[in-house]
Formats: structure tokens, sequence, C-alpha cells
């Protein structure tokens, strides 16, 4: 739900690429799973695994700052 509130406050061009590049990597995510059913123990399968993760997350971080307020540093 956060991050269908964080993608509202995108720019609709912004926020149709953000949904695409989230549906690409879901799709991965399910493609490696599937494979990770036949060979759990493949450890090039499980980095892809863990490195599409990280993307996902990544891509999200990102959303979160853009969408997200403004920033202003009180330490300086």
């Amino acid at each position: 739900k956060q991050l269908e509130e964080r993608l509202a406050g995108l720019a609709p061009e912004d926020r149709e690429i953000v949904v695409r590049n989230i549906e690409t990597i879901r799709s991965a995510l399910e493609e490696i799973d599937g494979a990770l059913q036949g060979n759990p123990d493949d450890p090039l399968l499980q980095e892809l695994m863990l490195q599409t993760y990280q993307k996902e997350l990544d891509v999200m971080a990102r959303v979160n700052g853009l969408a997200g307020p403004a920033r202003r540093r009180t330490d300086l």
C-alpha cells in the first residue's frame, strides 16, 4: 500500500516506467523461483534470486526517495 501511495506521487510517465520495471523484476523472480523448484541447490540460481530481490528493493527505495518529501539536513 505504501508503494502505491508513493507511486501516486510520481509524474505519470515516471510512474509508468517504475511500474514496468517492478513488473519485469517480479516476472523474473517467478521464473527464477520456478527454476529453483527443479534445482534448489543451484548456487547460481540462488545468487540470481538474491540479486533480483535486491534490484526490487533498490527500485522501491528510489521510489520512496523520489516521491517522498524533500529531506533537509540539520547536521550542517
